[in-house]
């Protein structure tokens, strides 16, 4: 099986993503809080194209400035049944530039499970493997700690303010706070009110707090703790379930706001701070959340589109014309990955079972759609958007689109300006030996 990595570059000439982002980590869907303030000017045209080795990344890569990291398993999967994937993994980093990738350093990690994917807080980057959770520098990938863990951990790990990670291991579904400077647990909590629960995701976290889907005996919903591990609030309901994500539930937080999607499928707005319900929008099959802390963004199966509302009042700003034409009628379900900038909202299949997709660009005042990608085979999510980068998975090679602009890059305004003082150097000498020849020669004829 190959797989591809499709990334889109948006950047200013010479400005390749070079300042951190503002958040910790945009990990797919996962970038809960994240959104990028820049301007996206279409249309974009392919600018490099590189190929990974082997061609099966784990998961999705996270990126961070200039630094994009991911897992790639380090023998063919096609040499493996699908009951003897590899667990041999290689984490590696590399630098974005206009030319394409370049390998900075390459980690051989065992026991990862197909799927795993890594996270990046600040200048470190924590990767999970079987019963560890592991820490390397983002700069040169030396191990800095490892970390024993009482069961194999589920991606993603939720990153908050780069000081913690919030784990949640498989076995006995417990959630785990560890502090990013020595990898050492703070506190385990294995139940919900004195009641042995499960905790199925580390959805997200915001505000010095840490939402999470829980499951009791006869009971589910999602509940918030504060960074003590003390419970805030809970809301029953069943939240619904996602297969082609990471994280398996459709959540968000926002501007004060979590956002889920429950099933049967419903919109819930709810307040941070107390649990509360905001605001709600009942309208058929919903998947897949984005959003700007102005609007927020969710994918409409009935509508084949995208539809965006107002965050503080749930009023309906917008839907999107249809994007993906008869899908409502269709009985496969292509679950999708969609992700925000200031001025677009950008969409996609994310499935395993699409021969062919595209990327779609809608522009969030308008819910226009403004641009699409060509045709790109087995394209999957999820997007990741960090600064100027919008990142998604395809099969077996690395795509990297810009809007080619009709200025100079810099690179080559400096080698222009260079061959110019180089041709202004070598005139000055050819004249200067023209007029010293001349006058020897005058000097010759007196003499």
């Amino acid at each position: 099986m190959d797989t591809y990595l499709f990334v889109i570059l948006i950047f200013a000439p010479g400005t390749l993503g070079t300042e951190p982002c503002s958040w910790n980590q945009v990990h797919g869907n996962e970038a809960h809080t994240a959104y990028a303030d820049i301007d996206i000017i279409f249309p974009y045209e392919i600018l490099w194209k590189e190929t990974v080795e082997y061609g099966e990344i784990s998961g999705s890569p996270v990126v961070s400035g200039n630094r994009l990291v991911l897992l790639c398993a380090q023998s063919p999967l096609s040499h493996h049944p699908l009951s003897t994937w590899p667990t041999n993994y290689a984490l590696q980093c590399y630098t974005m530039g206009g030319n394409g990738l370049r390998l900075d350093w390459s980690q051989s990690i065992s026991g990862i499970s197909l799927g795993t994917s890594p996270a990046i807080a600040d200048d470190r980057v924590l990767c999970p493997s079987s019963q560890q959770l592991r820490c390397y520098a983002l700069e040169t990938g030396h191990e800095i700690w490892e970390t024993e863990l009482p069961g194999e951990p589920s991606t993603p790990v939720v990153v908050h303010d780069a000081r913690f990670a919030v784990v949640e291991t498989v076995e006995g579904n417990h959630l785990h706070l560890v502090d990013m400077t020595d990898g050492k647990i703070v506190w385990t909590i294995d139940t919900l009110e004195g009641i042995e629960c499960s905790f199925l995701h580390a959805v997200t976290a915001g505000d010095d707090k840490l939402f999470v889907r829980y499951e009791l005996q006869d009971e589910e919903g999602v509940a918030a703790f504060n960074m003590e591990g003390e419970l805030l609030w809970k809301r029953t309901g069943q939240v619904i379930h996602r297969f082609a994500d990471d994280n398996a539930c459709v959540t968000l937080f926002t501007a004060g706001t979590l956002f889920v999607v429950g099933n049967p499928p419903v919109l819930l707005a709810l307040d941070g701070e107390s649990g509360e319900v905001l605001w709600t929008y009942e309208g058929g099959f919903l998947d897949a959340l984005t959003s700007d802390g102005r609007n927020i963004y969710v994918y409409s199966r009935i509508d084949e589109g995208v539809l965006c509302f107002d965050v503080p009042s749930g009023k309906k700003v917008w839907t999107s014309s249809s994007i993906f034409p008869g899908e409502s009628e269709n009985t496969l379900l292509f679950e999708k990955s969609i992700i925000s900038t200031r001025g677009c909202v950008f969409i996609c299949n994310q499935s395993l079972d699409i021969d062919s997709g595209q990327i779609f660009g809608v522009d969030n005042r308008t819910g226009e759609v403004v641009w699409k990608s060509e045709e790109l085979k087995n394209l999957r999510g999820s997007l990741v958007l960090c600064n100027d980068l919008l990142i998604a998975k395809t099969s077996n090679s690395l795509f990297a689109f810009n809007k080619l602009s009709d200025e100079i890059p810099p690179t080559e305004k400096s080698a222009l300006l260079i061959a110019s003082i180089i041709a202004i150097v070598v005139f000055i000498i050819i004249i200067t030996y023209y007029f010293v020849k001349r006058k020897q020669n005058k000097q010759n004829q007196r003499s």
